[in-house]
């Protein structure tokens, strides 16, 4: 039944795609776009929600000057992979002048076009036609869980939210921590992963003890900061109080089970067991075979071997749910680094 929910899930993957590239498209080079004023980063914005839980949008706006207006056009679409993935650059959705001057952005999975703006924050909008009914429900999603959220070393900053402009974010200058695991292989000291190894478990920690399932977690999930610190990103997907969720999780880091089950401490576990492995050895659980080959494994119960990575024993009991909670994963990588005796 699962690898099922996974082939229905597979064709109506690229459908989706396509509809929101061409809505995309014809938005960017249809009818000229109005500017709008869009949320400044200002400590003082409200941060506690009103009687009934929703920040008023008049509370989260603040009209900036014609210097800093939003970029016109976006500069990567994010959701079902990076550019390169869909076989396309930055010139295909703006000019060639425009794509040389724009900074690659934070390249972890969500569901909506994402802009760098002029004051060096980053604007998560909804998809402008096709899709933005579903596209407007999810970054609302993403907006209530960083609502519930307190503010953390792991999380981003939140400066501003409303239903026209979608969410303001802080900007981490070092991309995410595959790209970063993939460009720096050699560099990478094991102190380094397994610093990351524990930033990763405090940040599912963080999000367990709030109630909120992530659904999606792996390294394209989480941005590193100017110390090279974690901050887990792309909640739009994720379950609160377990409510409805539309992320799909990615073969290598979804724990088998049936398609109708729901996502949850466990499987968000399984997937930080992966996140660890991918963290410790540079590639993701069996790299070079198929992810249908993968669930095929995986639900017999053969995972990659682990005898020689770093932290090999705790990301196979992630794999077999014999870990049950991401603190308990936080306090035995400390044992393994040697913090913890």
């Amino acid at each position: 039944m699962f690898s099922w929910w996974r082939w229905i899930m597979s064709w109506q993957m690229p459908v989706a795609v396509f509809a929101r590239i061409t809505g995309t498209v014809s938005w960017l080079y249809g009818s000229p776009r109005n500017d709008r004023s869009i949320e400044k980063d200002v400590e003082s914005a409200p941060r506690a929600p009103s009687p009934t839980g929703v920040v008023s949008h008049e509370s989260h706006k603040e009209q900036i000057d014609a210097e800093t207006h939003e970029p016109k056009t976006p500069i990567c679409i994010l959701g079902f992979g990076t550019l390169d993935n869909l076989g396309m650059s930055k010139a295909d959705i703006c000019s060639n002048e425009e794509a040389d001057s724009r900074r690659d952005v934070i390249l972890g999975g969500s569901t909506g076009l994402i802009y760098v703006l002029p004051s060096g924050y980053v604007r998560k909008a909804a998809y402008p036609d096709i899709t933005r009914n579903e596209s407007l429900r999810d970054i609302e999603q993403e907006y209530k869980i960083y609502q519930r959220l307190p503010r953390h070393d792991r999380l981003l900053k939140m400066v501003g939210y409303s239903v026209e402009d979608g969410l303001i974010l802080e900007y981490m200058p070092n991309g995410n921590l595959r790209e970063y695991l993939q460009t720096n292989v050699a560099d990478v000291t094991l102190d380094q992963r397994l610093q990351w190894a524990c930033d990763a478990a405090e940040a599912l920690h963080l999000l367990h003890s709030y109630n909120i399932i992530h659904c999606d977690l792996k390294p394209d999930n989480f941005l590193l900061d100017s110390t090279l610190r974690l901050r887990i990103i792309d909640f739009s997907g994720s379950s609160i109080d377990g409510s409805y969720f539309s992320a799909m999780e990615s073969a290598r880091f979804c724990l088998p089970r049936s398609w109708e089950a729901p996502s949850t401490i466990a499987t968000d576990i399984f997937a930080l067991g992966s996140t660890i492995y991918e963290i410790m050895t540079g590639t993701q659980p069996y790299a070079h075979h198929t992810d249908e080959e993968v669930e095929a494994l995986f639900k017999e119960g053969t995972f990659p071997p682990v005898d020689t990575i770093p932290c090999g024993e705790l990301i196979e009991r992630c794999w077999h749910s014999e870990v049950h909670s991401a603190e308990e994963v936080r306090v035995l990588i400390k044992v393994e680094s040697g913090e913890v005796e």
